[in-house]
């Protein structure tokens, strides 16, 4: 791991909400915008990252990353990283949000203009057919000039609801890992397997955790499938936009 950015030298730093899963909604958590090594980290509190700032719980790489504060509230923001991974944030007052976007957007600004080559920075100083460029600067140069386009509400939509439907896959995927695979013996009688599984089927001391672990897949499923609906509908909403325009 690359060396820990210095508590006082974090560009911003501070508590935030976050969301966790289906479950246990949003989190408080403490998180740190080290623009030195173009990472977000969080960690549990600010004592761990004051005592261990390299063991961050969790980080998106700011390359390429996209914060979108969310229209149904003031206090509510994503951030989305190149790789698909998404942090949905709450902050505790607008103004608290408003300055996380900026440090956050500042620092993937800089991250970004740091990856562009310096030779294509200048488009205007540049013909179309330039022989002294290859065509990878080229098109380095034309998306360093071209103009944003930030993402439509629809597809912020369906981002964050396709990264809750994975949250919650994985949870129930870890339950459903935690059993051993138990297969049938077939040698010996019938009647000695059927009693030997259901003897193993009602054992008492796990009916309990195992009522427990049912009730979490079904409520991680119900919340998968309003997920996933909600991306169907964003995905079909953005698609008649489109087709309108």
């Amino acid at each position: 791991m690359a060396n820990p950015v210095k508590p006082e030298k974090a560009v911003r730093q501070g508590y935030l909400n976050k969301h966790v899963n289906a479950l246990k909604g949003y989190q408080s958590r403490f998180f740190v915008v080290n623009s030195e090594h173009g990472r977000l980290e969080y960690f549990l509190t600010k004592d761990a990252f004051v005592s261990s700032p390299q063991d961050y719980r969790g980080c998106i790489q700011l390359t390429g990353a996209e914060v979108a504060p969310k229209e149904e509230d003031s206090v509510s923001f994503n951030v989305f990283g190149a790789n698909g991974e998404v942090f949905q944030l709450k902050a505790d007052t607008a103004k608290d949000r408003q300055r996380w976007v900026d440090a956050i957007r500042t620092a993937v600004q800089r991250l970004n203009e740091a990856t562009i080559d310096p030779l294509a920075v200048k488009m205007a100083d540049i013909q179309p057919n330039s022989k002294g460029l290859n065509n990878k600067k080229k098109r380095k140069a034309q998306a360093a000039n071209s103009t944003f386009l930030p993402p439509t509400q629809e597809m912020i939509n369906t981002r964050e609801a396709i990264a809750a439907a994975e949250t919650a896959l994985t949870e129930m995927s870890e339950i459903i890992a935690s059993y051993p695979i138990k297969t049938l013996n077939n040698k010996g009688s019938a009647g000695q397997d059927k009693s030997q599984n259901q003897s193993a089927y009602h054992d008492s001391s796990h009916e309990s955790s195992k009522y427990e672990d049912m009730l979490r897949i079904k409520a991680y499923s119900v919340a998968c499938l309003q997920d996933l609906k909600t991306c169907f509908d964003s995905v079909q909403a953005e698609y008649l936009r489109s087709r309108a325009s």
